[in-house]
């Protein structure tokens, strides 16, 4: 068996490892460092029933992104729509829709690089039915821009996500 006299340790500069900050009301996960940054911060919220004066307090969970993170959405929506009209191309006449394809990345690419923060999560009690629901806001990368439609989970209810 070998045995070991002298304590080896190192640093690691090169890997970026998770760091979790709580503050009273803000919680933020750092993802990465400098430009390429992104981190998340929980948003107090208002559930209100689309409508109505009822509302309901609800938790939303914003991410913010650095400008080198949204260049790289924007690049890799960019060159998907870039590679799916190139499988077009071969085809007669379907590669026409290649056209619509890459000016409709353009569109997203753009979208998504102009989006400093967007909405991840909110969570919430719905106002008509009373349970605590999970709204739905997108497929994660919604621009946050509030107020913003939603519905209840168990109830089927219009909800509006507010500003509290």
């Amino acid at each position: 068996m070998i045995e070991f006299e002298e304590e080896v340790s190192f640093e690691v500069d090169e890997l970026v490892f998770d760091e979790i900050v709580e503050d009273d009301e803000v919680s933020s996960v750092e993802l990465g460092g400098g430009e390429r940054s992104a981190f998340s911060t929980d948003v107090p919220l208002l559930l209100r029933i689309a409508g109505s004066n009822r509302t309901a307090p609800a938790t939303g969970i914003v991410r913010t992104l650095g400008m080198g993170y949204r260049i790289g959405r924007g690049v890799m929506t960019l060159l998907g729509s870039v590679v799916l009209a190139a499988l077009f191309l071969p085809i007669p006449l379907m590669h026409l829709a290649g056209i619509p394809i890459v000016l409709a990345g353009v569109f997203f690419a753009t979208r998504r690089v102009r989006s400093a923060k967007v909405l991840r999560s909110a969570r919430g009690t719905c106002p008509s039915c009373g349970e605590d629901t999970s709204c739905f806001v997108g497929f994660g990368g919604t621009p946050y821009k509030l107020p913003l439609k939603t519905s209840c989970t168990h109830c089927a209810r219009s909800l509006v996500l507010e500003e509290r």
